[in-house]
């Protein structure tokens, strides 16, 4: 689950280095695909370490779950969610918001969440906006 995911991300990620048409495919990945998957991804594995855990019954087994809770759950997801909006805004000049954190998508979209509005320095056909003279 990790590899797919995160493979395609980091597939994405080299060619934005290298093409400029690869940022709009790879912001909306962000935004659509991972934000909605990644805590399905996080959760669902640590629920699946958790059984094996309970399962296997030795230390090892429960090291494994701990480290990954404390890790990839904890620090990661988190890193994602608060570094998701910054990522789009780069990958996106236009991007017309400014959460504190990348929810999933779906979310805004039954209502459950409120996007929060970008103050861009762009007009809408993209023009960057002038400065008052006086």
């Amino acid at each position: 689950m990790h590899s797919a995911f995160w493979g395609i991300s980091t597939a994405l990620f080299g060619l934005h280095l290298i093409f400029d048409w690869a940022d709009k495919y790879y912001a909306f990945y962000i935004e659509h695909i991972l934000s909605n998957v990644n805590w399905i991804a996080y959760i669902g594995s640590l629920i699946i370490l958790s059984i094996d855990s309970r399962r296997t019954g030795d230390i090892q087994s429960y090291l494994e779950m701990a480290i990954y809770a404390l890790l990839f759950t904890g620090a990661f997801w988190l890193v994602e969610m608060v570094n998701g909006v910054k990522a789009l805004q780069r990958l996106d000049r236009m991007y017309p918001y400014n959460d504190v954190l990348l929810l999933p998508s779906l979310g805004y979209t039954f209502g459950w969440f409120t996007h929060t509005p970008r103050q861009t320095g762009y007009s809408e056909d993209g023009e960057p906006f002038e400065s008052d003279p006086s």
